[in-house]
């Protein structure tokens, strides 16, 4: 889409990470920087030096784990993203910051949702995935508590992912999560051994093959998310699905997103970000 992406992988397991280790689009930022130094008691003063567009890795797993507990015992610590993230917006803003944190609300995913204006969970349509949004609902709502005006980032809504050709599941979780009000994207990607192997490549699924529903699906979201639009959206599909289907999207796509979008859904947790 042209913009000029930062994407932090605050993730232990470093899953962004491999999977744009050879991507053109977001390519590796170059340095020798990653996910931890964004988190130091110094990094506010180093953010001249941070890179503003690329991935910045997750690095050494043992270093972002210890680096989470320090979070936790620090007074304040949960704050420092979020500075790290305005000192660079200050001299060298991107256009959008990806943040991919655990699938945990652990202080990594706490402190990626006080960076950011808005939420965006992805999550594979199941029962047990299900259990687990109730704990991201928490997350945000204690991350309000944090906001002088009481503002939570804006709960942009579920986005599903690897979902198979049997809908049973899928229209299962779409209703539950009717009923519970807990609002779903009008996008799904569809279960395909591509997506798998794109991340095995190091490179994105809409890097290597564009027309792919997968990647058509990932498109159209990204065109929503950062177009404000929230129109209903028919459903890509996976070859040999019944078919494509509408679902309104109840205004979920607003244009309040201004900084920081968090997609990790306790399933998987992202955060994105925009400069004002």
């Amino acid at each position: 889409m042209g913009r000029r992406v930062l994407a932090i992988d605050l993730d232990p397991q470093g899953g962004l990470s491999c999977a744009l280790a050879a991507s053109e689009l977001v390519p590796p930022c170059g340095s020798a920087v990653t996910a931890a130094d964004l988190l130091g008691d110094d990094a506010v003063e180093r953010a001249p030096e941070l890179p503003c567009n690329g991935l910045i890795p997750a690095g050494r797993r043992s270093r972002l784990l210890a680096v989470e507990h320090e979070l936790t015992v620090t007074f304040a610590a949960h704050r420092r993203l979020s500075n790290t993230l305005a000192a660079i917006r200050e001299s060298r803003p991107p256009d959008v910051v990806v943040i991919d944190t655990p699938p945990s609300a652990g202080a990594l995913t706490y402190t990626a949702c006080v960076a950011a204006d808005g939420i965006l969970g992805a999550a594979e349509p199941s029962a047990l995935n299900y259990a687990t949004i109730a704990d991201l609902q928490r997350l945000i709502s204690s991350v309000a508590q944090l906001h002088s005006d009481n503002k939570k980032p804006n709960f942009l809504g579920l986005m599903l992912s690897k979902v198979h050709r049997n809908r049973k599941i899928t229209d299962s979780f779409r209703r539950w999560a009717e009923e519970d009000a807990v609002p779903v994207l009008p996008f799904a990607v569809p279960a395909l051994q591509i997506v798998a192997d794109a991340a095995v490549s190091g490179r994105p699924v809409v890097e290597i093959a564009p027309d792919n529903p997968a990647s058509l699906v990932y498109h159209d979201c990204a065109k929503a998310l950062f177009s404000g639009t929230s129109d209903a959206t028919p459903l890509r599909s996976a070859p040999g699905d019944s078919g494509a289907t509408s679902v309104p999207s109840k205004a979920l796509l607003s244009t309040t997103v201004q900084r920081a979008v968090s997609i990790d859904s306790m399933a998987h947790v992202v955060t994105v970000t925009k400069p004002s």
